[in-house]
Order: structure tokens, then sequence, then C-alpha cells
């Protein structure tokens, strides 16, 4: 019995120091910028988010988020930009080892001119969304989802632990690449498909609402097809996951 008031002192102790609060800290800016200029966003933990709108600016919010204020001191934001470049870059600076190593992340939000190029959108934790109409899109991340709606340019989407969902306004001469490890891929396309396609999978099938047909291998599947007269060039591969190629 002088044992359990010790032991429960020592877990409630414990869950104090687990429960701990999250602290954040938001911040907004706006930026001139030209609808022919190009973007970069690099993040390490955390989401990124873009949609295009109908101003001349560009509107960045980020939202970092911690275990303490000294996690979010380790991260610094950094924004270059002039009339046709913007790059942001996350630093997050060691905190050493041990108990009280302590963590933190930074979600980004964009909104930028219409028909700006997405020249590189890159975070290794965290999902990647984007909306609206671009000259040119390229996206990647390491453990998290990617969403595209809209984009008219070429696109290039890569992901390793998630799936990629794309969803096309519209189809012209463009090149589409989607590829993934460890996700399914859906595409949807607008209207009559007008296109040269490759789609491979190792562990997962390959649905099209076109159809075009599929082989079928002892492992995995395949479908190489042109269709029309291949105005675009698209691409799909996963290792452990399925292809859906749909009408809108």
């Amino acid at each position: 019995m002088k044992l359990t008031t010790p032991l429960l002192t020592i877990f409630g102790l414990l869950l104090t120091s687990t429960a701990q609060a999250k602290v954040s800290e938001e911040n907004t800016a706006r930026y001139p910028f030209d609808s022919d200029g190009s973007i970069s966003v690099e993040n390490i933990n955390g989401s990124i988010k873009i949609s295009s709108w109908d101003e001349s600016d560009i509107e960045f919010t980020y939202v970092i988020t911690g275990n303490s204020q000294k996690d979010l001191d380790r991260i610094d934001v950094d924004v270059r930009h002039s009339s046709d470049r913007f790059d942001v870059e996350t630093d997050h600076k060691s905190s050493g080892f041990g108990w009280n190593s302590g963590g933190g992340s930074a979600s980004y939000t964009l909104k930028v001119p219409e028909g700006v190029t997405l020249k590189l959108i890159d975070t290794v934790n965290g999902s990647i969304k984007i909306f609206g109409r671009f000259a040119e899109v390229e996206a990647d991340t390491v453990n998290g989802d990617i969403t595209v709606e809209g984009s008219t340019g070429d696109i290039n989407l890569d992901t390793v632990n998630g799936s990629i969902e794309l969803t096309l306004d519209s189809m012209d001469d463009q090149d589409i690449t989607m590829d993934s490890v460890n996700g399914r891929l859906e595409l949807y396309i607008p209207g009559s498909l007008d296109a040269s396609i490759s789609a491979d999978t190792v562990h997962g099938a390959i649905r099209n609402d076109f159809g075009l047909d599929v082989n079928k291998g002892w492992v995995g599947q395949e479908l190489k097809s042109t269709v029309g007269n291949g105005r675009a060039n698209i691409s799909m591969d996963t290792v452990n996951g399925a292809i859906e190629i749909r009408s809108k």
C-alpha cells in the first residue's frame, strides 16, 4: 500500500508532460507579383496548399506549430521575392538529442495569380493541394498525398508514401507524369480523350472509362495506348496501388 501514492504521482507527471498543449504562430503577408512569374516552395514537416485567384499579388500565410516556444524559434521561414520570382524555404535548426529534443511543423497556404508557373512545390512529411490554372506544376512529397485540380499546363507529380489525384479542367498539348511507390493514382479527364497513355502498377488494378485494353501479367498490370492524335502524353506509375483513368 505504501507504493500506491508515489506510483500515481509519477504517472500523473508523465501524463502532464505528454499532454502538453501545442503552441503556434501565424503570419500573413502580400507581395506584388507578375502572372508569368515562377514560384517554388520547399518545406520539411507540414502541408502546402496553393490556389489561384484574380489578384495581381501573392498572399502567403504560414502557421508554425510546436510543443513549446523553443520549437517555434528553431523554425525559420525564408522568403525571397521579386516581381517574377517567389521562393520559400524552411530551415529547421538542430535541437540536439534526448528527451527534450522537441519538434515542430510549418504549414503554408498561398493564393497566387492565375497562370504562374509552380516550378517546385516540395515537402517531406505533409500533403500538397493545388487548385486553379497554372502554366506548369511540379510537386513532390515523400510522406503525403498530392491533390491537383484545374491545372492546364505540364504536370509532374511524385510521392513515395501517398496517393495522387489529378482532375483536369481541359486537356491540350501537355505532358502529365504521376508517380508513387505506395499509393493509388487517379486521373479525371474532361470530355473525350486525345493522348498517348502509359500506365503501370505492380500490385494493383488498372481501370478506365475509355474502353482501353489492360494487359494483366503474372505480376502487375500495364496499359499502353494512343487515343485520337495523342496530343497529350500521360505517364502513370505505381508499385503498390491501383490506377484509375476516369471521365469527368
